[in-house]
């Protein structure tokens, strides 16, 4: 384990450097339940045990991006949602500055060319109905093999250092929590939307065709389904429908 210090436009921040790791997200979880100081950020060559959202398996190989990031940030409960969305938007805007064409699918896939490039999983810490903490674990395919349906960005030259898109990654995670300490949702989920390729894709919902039409103040994915003779619009959960990759 290595500790450096990497500088963003929000301050400096420690960065824990590990060759090989189970989990980023665990190691930092550890730390705060040690008491280390909030913001912080763990990062591993290699993951042995990383999961994705709803415990799927990210393939965690050598040349990839895995890094957690712990943070201080006050919200309800019932808005955790929220965090998936803005932090994914957050990394997507700040690759395009960088001229990488990144777009999102609900709630908080990373996509380049339709293809997978990255996924993030965020972790909570609550209390009396109030997030106190929280932890964004993160997946880039940098130079890494990816599996079917996945992409890296062995073409984009201009990102030619792991710790360059560490840095580009965190900046978009700052930048996420920061306008969103501003804005609040409302603020930020047109944004989001300007970034979602989700809007617009045909779906299944307990054998009915669905139209998805957009998000909701909660973070929900909204989509109009028919049948014969019957036309509704539902709010849907993560896990709830499948959206696929091209």
């Amino acid at each position: 384990m290595q500790l450096k210090k990497i500088d963003l436009t929000a301050g400096t921040i420690p960065l824990y450097y590990y060759e090989n790791l189970a989990s980023t997200n665990q190691t930092l979880h550890s730390m705060i339940k040690e008491g280390i100081t909030l913001p912080v950020a763990v990062i591993a060559q290699e993951q042995s045990a990383g999961k994705g959202q709803w415990g799927r398996v990210w393939h965690s190989r050598r040349g990839g991006l895995y890094l957690s990031l712990g943070l201080s940030m006050r919200l309800k409960v019932e808005n955790a949602l929220h965090l998936s969305l803005i932090s994914g938007w957050g990394v997507a805007e700040v690759l395009n500055r960088e001229g990488i064409p990144v777009n999102l699918k609900w709630p908080n896939d990373l996509l380049l060319q339709g293809r997978k490039l990255g996924g993030i999983k965020i972790e909570t810490c609550s209390q009396e109905e109030m997030i106190s903490q929280i932890i964004i674990g993160i997946g880039i395919n940098w130079r890494n093999e990816v599996p079917t349906g996945g992409i890296n960005l062995i073409e984009y030259t201009n990102i030619n250092r792991l710790e360059q898109l560490a840095k580009l990654t965190l900046e978009g995670l700052f930048l996420a929590a920061q306008n969103y300490t501003k804005e609040g949702l409302e603020g930020t989920l047109p944004l989001y939307l300007n970034r979602l390729d989700t809007i617009g894709k045909e779906v299944q919902i307990n054998g009915m065709a669905g139209l998805v039409v957009g998000v909701n103040a909660k973070g929900q994915l909204r989509v109009v389904v028919s049948s014969p003779g019957a036309r509704c619009e539902i709010s849907c959960l993560p896990g709830m429908i499948s959206l696929g990759y091209h």
